[in-house]
């Protein structure tokens, strides 16, 4: 994955590249991160109790992800209004070499706090580039206790800077402050990532 267009103050890892790390298992609940023994709690009105999320890290994991479906990839540097490139290659290719990738995919990721468009009909739309109080804070909050109808956990994670998976009332909070007007609250590495 190749940070295409970060926002300020990321701006300067423009053109950096990281890999998707290996893919866990995750709970929709929102107190739990993995799946104990006896599975996860419960998260109603979802399709799933568990979804399948991914970190970023330096060195490459292969694996066949087309079996997975959708990935939730997460990061400190996974930041809203950021533009990805996301690329596939093969195992048995050299990763240096050019023309082994697959071709480019781009990436968008929604404004600070913006969640959801609306929770009127399940599930959730999606974010609409506008905060507020009726529908993204009231969405980060209706995941917080884990009530019917909630928009998934990979949307309502909105803290800390490297997510922590979990949705809790420091959420709500970011929610509340990003429709007040407040800035990001976390900061750009002072180098890069990977060596």
């Amino acid at each position: 994955m190749k940070f295409f267009e970060l926002p300020a103050p990321f701006d300067g890892l423009n053109g950096e590249t990281m890999w998707v790390g290996q893919p866990q298992e995750t709970c929709e609940n929102a107190g739990q991160v993995t799946p104990p023994p006896e599975g996860c709690g419960i998260a109603p009105g979802l399709p799933s109790l568990t979804f399948i999320a991914a970190p970023l890290q330096c060195d490459p994991y292969y694996t066949d992800w087309s079996a997975l479906g959708t990935i939730h990839v997460y990061h400190e540097l996974i930041i809203p209004g950021g533009t990805y490139q996301v690329q596939a290659i093969d195992q048995a290719c050299h990763t240096v070499s050019d023309g082994v990738y697959s071709n480019p995919l781009l990436m968008t990721t929604s404004l600070w706090g913006d969640v959801v468009s609306n929770c009127i009909t399940k599930p959730c739309g999606p974010p609409d580039g506008v905060v507020g109080i009726p529908t993204d804070v009231t969405a980060v909050l209706d995941k917080f206790k884990n009530l019917d109808g909630a928009p998934a956990k990979a949307r309502a994670d909105l803290e800390p800077a490297f997510p922590d998976l979990l949705v809790n009332i420091a959420d709500v909070t970011e929610t509340l402050d990003a429709f007040r007007g407040f800035d990001y609250p976390f900061s750009a590495p002072a180098s890069p990532p990977c060596p």
